[in-house]
């Protein structure tokens, strides 16, 4: 196999498996972060301080 073929194929299977397998990651790291700490740190420090610690985080 000639490299520009080995390249084009390995960018073609980046594009189609990258994607679906990094947004499970992504989905389950948004999850974890907007669904379990935001809401302990509204509660623990006030609504204001909870989003603005969460979103320096």
């Amino acid at each position: 196999m000639s490299p520009a073929t080995v390249l084009i194929a390995q960018i073609v299977l980046a594009l189609t498996l990258a994607v679906p397998i990094n947004s499970v990651f992504a989905f389950g790291e948004e999850f974890g972060w907007r669904g379990y700490l935001l809401p302990r740190l509204m509660t623990l420090l006030g609504p204001w301080p909870g989003l603005v610690l969460h979103g320096a985080i």
